[in-house]
């Protein structure tokens, strides 16, 4: 039978022994939840990063460079856009610039007298005769002809950045699409499988059940210590502690017990990332990222050949629009200063018979004048004869002997 010192010393040796076993459990349990906690982590950012990687390939494959690049750009802004409507918008508008030109050209100038000596700005004629043609400058004639001759260099640029849109989409799909994200994707599956998921949630349940019963066993093996503390005070203990103390050996082989399984679930954790590859495949995904990483910047560098080429479309375009406003403007004025001329044609003649009347007037005043000047003549030499003996000079100065016509014509008719 033990004494209450002997018991309180037995209790305190396994204590002690017990505290430290559990210490040396604890490194290993919290060493072994860190690498568990840093496979969780790895897969919450694997699979994250997979999904925005994902995702990424689609917006470059699909939105960006079949729907806004090849789609939208190439098919329709250059192709439909400039290709075709604003090329055909600059044959139709050339042609009715010449349609309308030669429609000058087909109006003789009549209002001139002389041959029509021809300037630099203008188109000189073989017949040297003068038409409403020699009355415009010539220098907007070839301006959509110019635009048009540039059409042929703009397809040769589209057609080679056509062929570099296929080349990288090519690329997307199948370099970047079929295999470096499928590789990547077949990584990330084999170290996150549902074997490997479940593997781990049972590691972890191992450590929380192995955690619960070191607490049990050290809780148990703490009370009966504070038992034999308190066995030294009340006597009345005796039997519980004595009943208990020929437990404790038992329990602290249980303990022991529950110790073996740590270190062996550590084991188990260690050779299970050993021969699933664990570490070694999670280097091999941080890689594969990094390479796709590396094609999505030299995709986006690839992207800027298409805004440069944009550019200078946008700018052909707004060139041409311009261009084809300026164009149609000039064909209006064109129409209206045939309408003009003719309309200026029946003013002339107009303005010819309103002379043809003033000449008739004229002649007519002239003849009813000249009429009444001569009996206005005759009339003045009877005075003369009659009184002019008995008439002083100064009576009327310079009247009575004046003999010119009391009236002057001073006008003309201007010719057209």
């Amino acid at each position: 039978m033990k004494t209450k010192e002997e018991l309180l010393n037995n209790a305190t040796s396994i204590l002690l022994r017990s505290q430290a076993l559990c210490g040396d459990a604890n490194n290993t349990l919290n060493q072994v939840k860190h690498k568990l906690n840093e496979w969780d982590k790895s897969y919450n950012k694997h699979t994250f990063a997979l999904n925005c990687i994902t995702n990424q390939c689609k917006l470059l494959e699909t939105t960006i460079l079949k729907i806004e690049v090849g789609s939208k750009l190439i098919e329709t802004k250059w192709k439909k856009e400039v290709f075709q409507k604003l090329f055909s918008d600059l044959i139709e508008w050339q042609n009715e610039l010449n349609l309308k030109f030669k429609k000058l050209q087909d109006t003789p100038y009549t209002l001139g007298k002389k041959n029509f000596e021809t300037s630099e700005n203008t188109i000189p004629k073989s017949n040297g005769k003068k038409t409403l043609a020699d009355f415009v400058s010539v220098e907007n004639l070839e301006v959509l002809q110019k635009r048009l001759a540039d059409i042929p260099v703009l397809k040769q640029q589209v057609n080679l950045i056509e062929g570099k849109y296929k080349f990288i989409l090519n690329k997307v799909s199948k370099n970047l699409k079929s295999e470096k994200l499928e590789n990547l994707t077949t990584l990330i599956d084999v170290q996150y499988s549902e074997e490997n998921l479940a593997s781990i949630q049972k590691f972890s349940d191992n450590i929380e059940a192995v955690e619960l019963d070191l607490t049990n066993f050290l809780n148990s093996i703490t009370s009966h210590f504070d038992k034999c503390n308190m066995l030294l005070k009340d006597d009345t203990l005796y039997s519980v502690v004595a009943d208990d103390d020929l437990k404790l050996d038992s329990i602290f082989g249980s303990l022991n017990e529950i110790i073996n399984d740590v270190f062996q679930i550590s084991d188990d954790v260690t050779n299970f990332f050993i021969e699933k590859g664990i570490n070694k495949r999670k280097g091999e995904i941080k890689t594969s990222m990094s390479n796709i990483v590396d094609e999505f910047i030299k995709f986006e560098s690839h992207l800027n050949i298409f805004i440069g080429l944009s550019d200078i479309v946008d700018q052909y375009k707004s060139d041409c629009s311009i261009e084809l406003d300026s164009i149609k403007e000039l064909c209006s004025y064109y129409e209206k200063f045939i309408s003009s001329y003719h309309s200026l044609l029946q003013e002339v003649e107009r303005r010819r018979e309103v002379a043809i009347q003033m000449e008739k007037i004229m002649t007519a005043c002239k003849e009813k004048l000249q009429l009444l000047n001569e009996q206005d003549s005759q009339a003045r030499r009877l005075f003369l004869q009659e009184n002019g003996d008995y008439l002083p000079e100064n009576i009327w100065p310079n009247g009575i002997s004046d003999l010119d016509p009391l009236y002057t014509i001073n006008f003309s008719v201007k010719k057209e």
